[in-house]
């Protein structure tokens, strides 16, 4: 699929779900909004004190870069130039840049850290992203993506799935190195979205989660810290 082809989709999918989650109820909007920021904040977490520049690529409304003010360079690039846009009006201290995630219009080797969000398993080509991601960092690189053992290939909006081993798999024969590894939230979480008046109890459950060397392999998200060899 070309870039105007996928810079299209994205758009509909993007609007989509926006107006499918306008009418959910608060209580699963809420929900669903603590177990993306939680994701946010592990990443953060995980890149602390490792360099003072990063690039998100996928960046979306640049949710993930308004986390990090303590890097004195922060660029978010993505396909969407809707949610460009809306990055720029939400974080004008923030360069945000419309752009192909195979082709990124970055210097070699220009960022401490280069991060990809929930982004592999939208792609058709997902080691491209990979070299692109590998070419653009200095030395660190950090991704997350759905564990696919739960989550199913819509040959839509999800065009990859990675269990647990088959990432790391994937990962070690691009030539990386794993850092760290690490799960977002348990897999009942998706449990919880059908009960949402739980998600106080399920909070508490899930404080530091993601220091359990486990939590990588049950999870409903998997995040990896990279290092370039």
């Amino acid at each position: 699929m070309d870039y105007e082809k996928r810079k299209q989709l994205y758009e509909q999918i993007f609007y989509r779900d926006e107006e499918v989650w306008s009418k959910k109820p608060k209580a699963l909007y809420d929900a669903d909004f603590w177990y993306n920021q939680n994701r946010l904040e592990i990443s953060r977490e995980l890149i602390k004190d490792l360099g003072k520049s990063i690039a998100d690529i996928g960046c979306g409304d640049g949710d993930f870069l308004s986390l990090l003010n303590e890097y004195h360079t922060r660029v978010g690039v993505d396909i969407s130039e809707k949610r460009i846009n809306k990055a720029k009006n939400r974080f004008p201290n923030i360069e945000f840049k419309l752009g192909d995630c195979y082709n990124i219009e970055l210097e070699d080797k220009s960022f401490d850290i280069v991060s990809a969000l929930e982004l592999l398993e939208h792609l058709e080509y997902p080691h491209k992203l990979m070299e692109e991601l590998s070419r653009v960092s200095k030395k660190y690189i950090l991704i997350s993506t759905p564990n696919g053992n739960f989550l199913p290939i819509d040959g839509i909006e999800h065009l990859q799935s990675f269990s647990p081993f088959s990432l790391m798999d994937f990962l070690n024969r691009l030539g990386f190195t794993i850092i760290k590894k690490c799960g977002n939230v348990p897999l009942i979480f998706n449990l919880l979205l059908k009960k949402p008046e739980l998600l106080p109890l399920y909070k508490e459950m899930a404080i530091d989660y993601h220091k359990k060397e486990l939590s990588y392999y049950i999870c409903t998200q998997m995040i990896v810290l990279l290092k370039k060899e």
